[in-house]
């Protein structure tokens, strides 16, 4: 009788959990855990399974798909519209994804490994991300990216954050052009996203982009306490319209040697530029409490350049303070590049900065090619005093900015420039 119950028991069992998974529709590998649902690997390619689970948290109402294996494998894309919730592992070390190679179509567009559109609050966490060469023949695409709607293009609003994840590359090992989290609109839409993009506490590796985003309508950019080394440009943010704060990162920079075609790659930490004709009016970027190291592989380095190109003017309000600029420790030896790099940009601050080691110069505030004028720039509090740059300030055509006291009395070169007060320094002619 005893055993008559047990085997009932077990019947009864087994028929919920294969109602569950049927009213669930992703198949064995996906079940339900009150309000999440879990996913576990199936030996083989894990991408349908992961979007089929995201599809029915986005339909169901669920708030969370969760990993739980120790290893998955994707070799599909997971493209999904609408979720809102989270994609987590079980930690970094305890949660790896391999991107399987040769899967991808890179070349028809919105081919992403990752591809989250139209949702409100998506946060993927808790993983390390390891990819190579995904695409069938060599082409760009990003592991994460949060995107307007392909199919409506109308639907142009996410929130994406990526929260104590590790991606790897392989670097110039791979085929493919690999970029880390991005977050801009669909291949096939012309108006650019809308929404906010957080990045935290993730460390990205051998890759040719770490973080790039476009965001119009002032939307919010969180990028903070990440680790960025071997990463062609760790950070990259073209023609945007929006609010962006990068806080504590530690930012190797100079540390790849691409050909010579790829000038902005392998030399860059922070790059934020505007185009004309493709930009929007304005623009915000605060740089704070970052650690920039110059790995110099190349000539030359530079651990932030804000640059407009083609004379284009925009109001870009940008902050940058609190940060530690380390170059080579000889002396400029082997290094011909710039610690912050000014170009056709104006009213900005650049304060309590510490600059160590050797470069060509730390700060350069100018017209770039087409020499429009510099203007109001506040250059305060930083500390030159253990720097060897062949020159620490250069002012070209620079105009009603000022260079203040107590700074460890910094060389500097004013030329062609107007109205501008330097308090405390030695002026030397540029090297």
């Amino acid at each position: 009788m005893l055993r008559l119950i047990v085997l009932l028991a077990t019947l009864w069992t087994l028929s919920l959990t294969s109602t569950a998974h049927a009213q669930i529709g992703c198949g064995q590998n996906v079940s339900q855990d009150g309000g999440s649902l879990l996913v576990i690997a199936s030996g083989g390619d894990d991408g349908p399974n992961l979007e089929c689970a995201l599809e029915a948290a986005t339909e169901q109402g669920f708030g969370s798909v969760v990993l739980t294996s120790p290893s998955y494998s994707i070799g599909s894309q997971v493209a999904v519209d609408g979720f809102t919730g989270e994609l987590r592992g079980i930690s970094i070390a305890n949660t790896r994804v391999v991107i399987q190679n040769g899967f991808a179509d890179c070349n028809a567009g919105n081919a992403d490994v990752f591809q989250f559109s139209n949702g409100f609050g998506i946060t993927v966490r808790f993983m390390t991300i390891e990819v190579d060469s995904p695409c069938q023949t060599p082409s760009e695409l990003a592991v994460i990216r949060f995107s307007s709607d392909p199919t409506d293009c109308a639907d142009r609003t996410t929130f994406g954050t990526v929260d104590r994840v590790s991606i790897r590359g392989q670097g110039l090992n791979a085929s493919d052009f690999v970029e880390g989290v991005t977050m801009f609109a669909a291949d096939n839409c012309s108006e650019q996203i809308l929404g906010t993009l957080r990045v935290n506490r993730s460390t990205f590796e051998q890759l040719d982009q770490g973080v790039y985003s476009s965001i119009a309508g002032q939307g919010q950019v969180d990028i903070n306490f990440n680790t960025f080394t071997s990463v062609g440009v760790p950070i990259l943010f073209l023609n945007a319209n929006q609010s962006a704060t990068i806080l504590g990162n530690t930012i190797d920079f100079n540390n790849l040697n691409y050909s010579e075609n790829e000038p902005l790659f392998g030399r860059f930490g922070i790059l934020v530029e505007s185009r004309a004709g493709q930009s929007p009016a304005s623009n915000s970027t605060t740089i704070k409490g970052n650690t920039f190291n110059n790995r110099l592989v190349n000539g030359f380095g530079i651990a932030i350049q804000v640059s407009h190109g083609g004379g284009v003017a925009i109001d870009n309000q940008v902050a940058i303070s609190g940060n530690i600029f380390r170059g080579a420790t000889g002396g400029q030896t082997r290094d011909n590049g710039v610690g912050i790099e000014i170009i056709n940009a104006n009213n900005g601050v650049i304060s309590a900065n510490r600059f160590i080691g050797g470069t060509r110069e730390w700060l350069f505030l100018g017209g770039g090619q087409e020499n429009r004028p510099v203007e109001n720039w506040t250059v305060v509090a930083n500390d030159f005093s253990a720097s060897s740059a062949a020159i620490d300030i250069r002012l070209l055509g620079a105009s009603n900015s000022i260079v203040g006291r107590g700074q460890g009395n910094p060389s500097f070169n004013d030329t062609n420039g107007s109205g501008n007060d330097v308090l405390e320094g030695t002026s030397q002619p540029v090297p």
